[in-house]
């Protein structure tokens, strides 16, 4: 079979398409190494599915395994790694800022995911769908290490802050995944957005005229990673379809609408 990334034909491995450092390290899985998903709908509850592990499919060849393999080693230590208080200071009240950040490393580590979902045929990512042209874009630069410039496909994280005076509704909520999906903003770029582990995505494809308030979210080659803090209230993707799932209530109309965070 053919690799979708370097297009050999080869051997395929199961290949993860969200990494399963995710899973682990998130507290996405149960004792039983389990998650849940949360389906959007446009009407009604979203439907809770519980799947087995993380979502595989024959996709990458054993060498280019190894090559996104540690971009994700990299981008779990800056993530999830303990004890790394010294990298990490805060600048704003809404925003903690991660200081000496490989570039290269941890934005190929962005694209490759975006990229897998768009060329993974599993219908849990069916809403992720670049297109010819960014798909081959995309590929050509992972497989050639090229992280290109800070919004060539920018990406900013956004960590969900639960009820701090409830520990166990904070982890529980933290094992639910929000299944990606395509949104176009309100200024006209079309985006990709996804809940998991308690992070919330928003990968930017479109480039033209990005708001300086969102480019200021993106990993710049100054090693700086900023991550955005916010309650659901203030994410209505995920306050519309997780948290109404959750407590079984019909969403409103506009509910799965995104905004930009201010």
């Amino acid at each position: 079979m053919k690799c979708k990334l370097c297009l050999k034909e080869r051997e395929l491995k199961d290949s993860h398409i969200i990494p399963e450092f995710i899973y682990e390290c998130s507290g996405l899985y149960d004792g039983k190494q389990r998650f849940t998903i949360v389906k959007r709908t446009d009407e009604g509850m979203g439907e809770l599915e519980l799947r087995q592990k993380g979502l595989k499919e024959k996709l990458l060849c054993g060498d280019c395994e190894n090559r996104i393999s540690k971009w994700e080693g990299y981008a779990r230590w800056v993530i999830y790694s303990p004890g790394k208080s010294e990298q990490v200071k805060s600048v704003r009240t809404r925003v903690v800022l991660y200081e000496n950040v490989e570039y290269d490393k941890f934005k190929l580590f962005q694209m490759s995911l975006l990229w897998r979902m768009s060329v993974s045929k599993l219908k849990q990512f069916s809403e992720v769908r670049l297109g010819r042209r960014h798909q081959e874009t995309m590929r050509r630069m992972i497989l050639d290490e090229d992280s290109g410039a800070e919004d060539d496909y920018g990406c900013f994280m956004t960590v969900i802050i639960f009820d701090p005076n409830d520990l166990a509704s904070n982890e529980q909520l933290r094992r639910f995944w929000l299944s990606p999906r395509r949104v176009r903003t309100r200024d006209g770029h079309i985006s990709y957005t996804m809940f998991i582990g308690g992070f919330y995505y928003v990968f930017v494809v479109s480039k033209h005229h990005i708001p300086r308030e969102i480019r200021q979210l993106f990993l710049d080659r100054t090693n700086q990673l900023p991550i955005l803090a916010a309650t659901p209230d203030e994410v209505p993707d995920v306050k519309g379809n997780l948290l109404k799932s959750l407590l079984h209530l019909r969403r409103s109309a506009g509910s799965h609408e995104f905004r930009f965070p201010s």
